[in-house]
């Protein structure tokens, strides 16, 4: 079992981790990020990182579309032990051992709403190990298929590098994409366009006034 040793490590570093809070969405990736490199780690240890790699994957393209149970495993009202036995019918006999247990101690620490967020955070670390670039694509709504792959082929021409594409769904934004890639950002989106006008309206009505007043005075 590895419930133990993952818990002991998780327990350390989340206590760490919530003397630092700043905005929710920053502590709920950093969250994301502790669970993952306890995965990995212990994925590491059993020289199981590229199967889990695999196993994740295959789950993400089935979770991502699974909004019901987005909320189920979100939602309070569930009881901990119905979640288990949701946990063991999901993973039990598709996947190894090794994942089949971690995300029984996510949801021991009720953190079952961050199991997508966990599973990007893994690969992004195996990314990492491999020297891949990792890029953050955000849109309002699910992107396409054809849409992700296009987008990859744009982004890996603009970095001239193969770069590893982690696609993200933020209503927030409005409409349109944001791109980040390290220190590179690239915000196309309709939120920070809003954002754009709303102060060059500022500033212009600011001027206006202004210039009105210096009228008057003389």
């Amino acid at each position: 079992m590895v419930d133990a040793n993952i818990n002991l490590e998780l327990g350390k570093k989340l206590a760490e981790e919530a003397r630092h809070k700043t905005v929710l969405d920053n502590v709920s990736q950093r969250v994301c990020r502790v669970y993952a490199t306890a995965l990995y780690q212990a994925a590491e240890d059993k020289n199981q990182v590229d199967e889990i790699a695999l196993e994740l994957n295959a789950f993400d393209e089935f979770y991502a579309g699974q909004h019901k149970l987005h909320s189920l495993f979100g939602s309070p009202v569930v009881s901990r032990a119905d979640k288990a036995k949701i946990l063991v019918n999901l993973f039990s006999s598709k996947v190894s051992t090794l994942i089949s247990n971690f995300v029984q101690v996510v949801n021991e620490h009720d953190r079952l709403e961050l199991l997508g967020g966990i599973f990007r955070s893994f690969r992004g670390l195996v990314a990492e190990k491999k020297g891949l670039v990792i890029v953050l694509a955000t849109s309002a709504q699910e992107l396409g298929q054809e849409q992700k792959n296009s987008l990859q082929a744009l982004v890996e021409k603009k970095l001239g590098q193969k770069p590893f594409m982690q696609f993200l769904v933020d209503e927030t934004i409005l409409g349109g994409l944001v791109i980040r890639a390290g220190d590179w950002l690239w915000d196309g989106s309709l939120l920070n366009q809003y954002r754009v006008l709303r102060g060059q309206l500022i500033e212009r009505t600011t001027y206006e006034i202004q210039s009105g007043r210096d009228s008057v005075s003389h």
